[in-house]
């Protein structure tokens, strides 16, 4: 019992530490399209629309403030796509979000997972 009551204080502080997932609120997603600046072409017989990868410094900035991660610990994170630009998601403030590496880590193939799903 005193384990699982220790559990239930720790688990709590270790996912508010950092996002788990992005915030529907503020990255709802976000496609690809012909109007996009980044759009790069049609791929796939599904002929899916790709953005080129493009997200500059100041975007990255803007994303961190917004989910409140500090300078000091931006480097524990990375901008991740929410809706991965291989299956049609755009480089849009709407389709970023800071995701932790240690979280990342967790999922090293779901891209690649997914894509076999659709495909």
């Amino acid at each position: 019992m005193k384990h699982f009551l220790l559990l239930l204080l720790w688990v709590p502080l270790f996912a508010s530490a950092y996002p788990l997932h992005p915030n529907p609120d503020m990255t709802p997603g976000d496609q690809c399209t012909e109007q996009n600046p980044d759009f790069g072409g049609f791929r796939y017989d599904e002929h899916i629309p790709y953005c080129n990868r493009n997200v500059n410094t100041a975007t990255k900035k803007a994303i961190y403030a917004a989910y409140g991660i500090p300078a000091a610990e931006q480097k524990e994170y990375t901008i991740d796509h929410m809706l991965p630009l291989s299956l049609g998601g755009s480089n849009s403030v709407k389709n970023l979000w800071p995701e932790n590496k240690k979280v990342k880590a967790l999922r090293p193939n779901l891209e690649q997972d997914l894509y076999y799903e659709l495909a």
